[in-house]
């Protein structure tokens, strides 16, 4: 659901609720029945698709953006800190800011999928995104550079 749908929903309870308590104030009274909707906040956090891919995209976009928390929800401590070693940084242009990676897939191997990512030039990031294979949560376990 959108948040968008969220707050027309939480809008028309709060409709129905204050139409109720003007008919039911009715009878002769002379004072104006007033109410008070209380609208709750809502936060979103982005929804990581279950599978390695998912997991492996949650990183790189958290790296993106410098959220280390978000991060640690997809992978280990250890490809966490190989993720964040090298800063992001976008390549400038005359549109705005570019990103200079492109995600190239992922590939199966052996209880892991390797997703990679690369830049013009040689420059390249790769993931090892661990499968439930053996039982153990799906997980990025592993970041590798090149140059």
């Amino acid at each position: 659901m959108t948040i968008g749908l969220v707050v027309l929903g939480v809008g028309i309870v709060g409709l129905i609720v204050a139409i109720a308590l003007v008919t039911s104030s009715g009878g002769g009274s002379s004072h104006p029945a007033t109410t008070t909707t209380t609208v709750p906040a809502t936060t979103t956090t982005p929804a990581i698709s279950a599978d390695p891919q998912g997991y492996a995209v949650a990183l790189y976009n958290a790296w993106k953006t410098g959220d280390r928390v978000a991060a640690s929800r997809v992978a280990s401590p250890q490809a966490v800190t190989q993720m964040f070693v090298v800063p992001y940084q976008a390549q400038v242009s005359t549109s705005g800011p570019v990103d200079p990676y492109s995600f190239q897939g992922c590939q199966g191997a052996a209880g892991s999928t390797i997703c990679s990512w690369q830049a013009q030039g040689l420059s390249a990031v790769t993931m090892r995104v661990r499968n439930t294979t053996g039982g153990l949560p799906v997980l990025v376990v592993d970041v590798q550079r090149s140059p």
